[in-house]
């Protein structure tokens, strides 16, 4: 073969398998390469301004927000999801919990399980087998007629009784041989699972690893006690005055007919631990679709040796030391295995400046001096048919402070504006993230400073202004300040008397365009030099990306987007007196959602709240045009040259939509480098304007004026008594040039709305023919 053809079928089949690699990887992942969870964090404070040695506390909010169904690629979240429950049976699970619960820890674990299959009941895509393990772990056989005898679908009641009694019939006895019990939960799968299925593994165990499986022992004299016993095909052999000095493990499928269980809690040489984490090993090399969760159940759990499994085994830790404990963590479990995207393991942790000791904190955080850390949970994203979006709950959690030292602090700031407070998490694209929740500022007094309290609203009556509602606890100097830290407003009470009865409101009238940025720094210092600084929030409201419903004419949908200042709440946004969104974070300042504006004049209510409780309430008046309006332009081919002083203009639309709107206005700007004078004497012409649709004339109404503001600009108003129709449009009007123009003389008319980026959107009139009249 001639050696150049060799190498362009070679080079072809290279290109092809990488293309068929990059194709892979993206179904593989299921999400789109640059597709993160969308996750919004605010923190808040009862107050901002404190006394030495005063107590408060910090509110966290983790906020998911929604995630458009089109960046999700449908195999990764409509699928088969199996999971194998591997539940500890050892000797320690027949005591109580704790020493003085009333149950034993395998009847906590039995009626978890219980609980945790029967979320499932619902879900005809789950199927559940189970693994006990001991000394040596047993995949139990669930259906001895299927060909996948090992798993069952809880959907079917007859299924569910029989995975539910099996639970029932586990009894303790044993060591706690946790690499058997993951071996044979990865053979299930391997042997009888479904290979496109989503696949998990849920082990539970009260204690720590003390057994293993193997092929071959070796072991050798030692001034020892007993260390445990040696199983090999039934026969037991106790370890007297003897140490192991080497194995085989045991990896491939099948009962573990040798085996070796230490006693106590005891594991000499770190053969079981070594064992679990060999077999957690083999998995993630082997697999990379098994998601597994260790559970550490009961008091006398060893955390770091659970740790150490869960990450050879690519997994998560999570730790039970109640009976409730033990019933929320299954219930979370089967809550993220039943969702459509899950985030797992979120791991919080936020350091303290000296100056601020941590008194208190939600259950699953730990602290560690002026640390705090811990697992706050995880995401469970599920997919809304109705808005087309994948959407999760936000949770809160919050840490109780002390102020021990005066002074003015940035919490989740350190001295050199780094992050110290922060989430880890792994997202849903399989990457590990990390984000960080906003700096919150707090001052320390020895002495009170004036209590502010602040609203910014629409001005009553002028639409230019916006009114401040400024209470204060007592006469003290007022300063505003915008975004840049320049002065725009002050007031100064302390004067004028020493004290108030009450707090006392000041209404503050500032100019709209005055205030830019994202919020207003409002300074206030009392007649003893106490000074309090605060912030309000402003709001810059953007609506875009218009387009008519498909099913009702006079609804057309729009993303709107909120700017506001970062760590804010949005309270509520009302859509014509509806709410549409409510307790909305925005911990970078931004906030989006699609909504469905009516086809005419909408009123947006935004209300939001900033971590100084201050509240900003604006009202934004909305017009939406709901006319999908293309291929706007004039006519170039339209007569151009003066009849009698007369010029026909035209232009052409195209209408795509068939709503309910009834007019539709335009608007053009005339301009010329021949002087305004000439261009004054450009006049309406009383002839009437014409309308074609589809080519033929249509008795639609159109008036035509100049603006009243700017005689320079034209407006048509096209109206009509039934809603305007889907076709082809063409306007003719005329126009008078007056007297002042001469013959090659131009002038032009440009679009102003609706816009329009074609080639038409400006028209050149050239003056060829003086009428005998100039």
């Amino acid at each position: 073969m001639n050696r150049r053809r060799v190498n362009r079928i070679t080079m072809v089949f290279l290109i092809c398998m990488l293309i068929f690699s990059s194709i892979g990887s993206v179904i593989a992942s299921g999400i789109n390469s640059n597709t993160k969870a969308p996750i919004s964090l605010v923190k808040t404070v009862e107050k901002n301004q404190l006394l030495k040695d005063e107590i408060f506390t910090i509110n966290y909010l983790i906020q998911p927000d929604p995630i458009p169904m089109d960046q999700i690629i449908p195999e990764s979240y409509i699928k088969d999801k199996e999971i194998v429950l591997v539940m500890d049976t050892s000797g320690s699970m027949d005591e109580k919990l704790n020493g003085h619960d009333k149950k034993s820890r395998i009847k906590i674990a039995k009626e978890a399980a219980d609980l945790f299959v029967t979320k499932f009941k619902n879900d005809s895509r789950v199927r559940v087998g189970l693994v006990s393990y001991n000394s040596v772990a047993n995949a139990i056989s669930l259906d001895n007629h299927s060909e996948t005898k090992y798993f069952v679908y809880p959907s079917i009641q007859q299924q569910y009784n029989r995975i539910n009694n099996e639970i029932n019939k586990l009894h303790p006895e044993g060591g706690t041989n946790i690499g058997d019990g993951l071996r044979n939960a990865y053979y299930l799968f391997k042997n009888y699972g479904n290979p496109n299925a989503r696949k998990f593994i849920v082990l539970m165990t009260d204690g720590e690893p003390t057994g293993f499986s193997y092929t071959t022992l070796n072991t050798g004299f030692a001034l020892n006690y007993s260390i445990g016993e040696k199983h090999e095909n039934g026969r037991k052999e106790v370890l007297n005055w003897r140490q192991i000095n080497g194995t085989t493990y045991k990896l491939d499928d099948g009962v573990a007919n040798k085996y070796f269980v230490n006693y106590g809690t005891n594991d000499h040489g770190s053969y079981a631990i070594n064992y679990a984490n060999t077999i957690g090993d083999m998995i993630t090399a082997e697999s990379n679709n098994i998601e597994s969760f260790i559970i550490g159940f009961s008091n006398d759990i060893n955390k770091n040796k659970l740790v150490q499994i869960a990450s050879h085994i690519d997994g998560f830790y999570k730790e039970a030391k109640t009976a409730d404990d033990m019933t929320e963590v299954y219930e979370k479990l089967a809550e993220q295995i039943n969702s459509d995207l899950p985030i797992h393991e979120i791991q919080f942790q936020e350091t303290f400046p000296d100056g601020i000791e941590v008194i208190g904190v939600s259950k699953g955080l730990e602290v560690n001096g002026r640390t705090v850390t811990g697992d706050i949970g995880s995401i469970s994203y599920y997919l809304n048919d109705e808005t087309k979006h994948f959407e999760a709950q936000p949770f809160r959690f919050s840490i109780t402070l002390k102020a021990t030292k005066t002074g003015d602090y940035v919490l989740g700031k350190d001295s050199k504006n780094n992050n110290t407070s922060f989430i880890t998490y792994k997202d849903i694209d399989g990457t590990y993230g990390q984000k960080s929740f906003p700096g919150i500022n707090i001052s320390v007094k020895e002495t009170i400073p004036p209590q502010v309290t602040a609203t910014l609203r629409n001005h009553a009556t002028d639409n230019n202004r916006y009114t401040l509602d400024l209470t204060i606890d007592e006469p003290a100097k007022i300063e505003i300040f915008d975004s840049e830290n320049t002065l725009i407003h002050t007031v100064d009470e302390r004067t004028t008397q020493d004290s108030y009865g009450q707090p006392k409101t000041i209404p503050i009238h500032m100019e709209k365009e005055k205030l830019t940025g994202s919020y207003i720094t409002i300074k206030g210092k009392d007649k003893f030099n106490n000074e309090v600084t605060e912030t309000v929030s402003l709001i810059n409201l953007i609506v875009s990306d218009f387009k008519p419903s498909e099913t009702t004419g006079n609804i057309v949908t729009g993303k709107m987007i909120i700017q506001t200042e970062e760590n804010s709440i949005i309270e509520s946004v009302k859509l014509n007196g509806i709410i549409i969104a409510s307790e909305r974070n925005t911990s970078d300042g931004i906030y989006q959602q699609n909504i469905e504006f009516l086809s005419e004049n909408n009123i947006i209510e935004v209300t939001i709240r900033n971590q100084y409780q201050n509240k900003t309430v604006l009202n934004f008046n909305q017009a939406v045009n709901a006319l999908k309006l293309t291929n706007l332009g004039f006519d170039k081919n339209a007569t151009t040259s003066i009849q009698n002083g007369n010029v026909e203009i035209s232009y052409h639309f195209n209408i795509a939509a068939n709503l309910s709107q009834k007019n539709q206005q335009f608007k053009m700007a005339l301009a010329t480098d021949k002087g305004s004078e000439k261009l004054n004497t450009i006049a309406i012409s009383q002839r009437p304007v014409m309308v074609y649709v589809n080519g033929q004339l249509n008795p639609y109404t159109v008036a035509i004026k100049k603006d009243a503001g700017d005689s320079n600009i034209l407006i048509l108003d096209m109206t009509s008594t039934t809603p305007l129709q889907n076709g082809d449009y063409t306007v003719k009007f005329v126009i008078n040039v007056g007297n002042r123009f001469n013959e090659n003389d131009t002038f032009n008319l440009e679009f102003l709305s609706p816009e329009s980026s074609n080639e038409g959107n400006q028209l050149n009139v050239e003056i060829v023919k003086l009428p005998k009249i100039l």
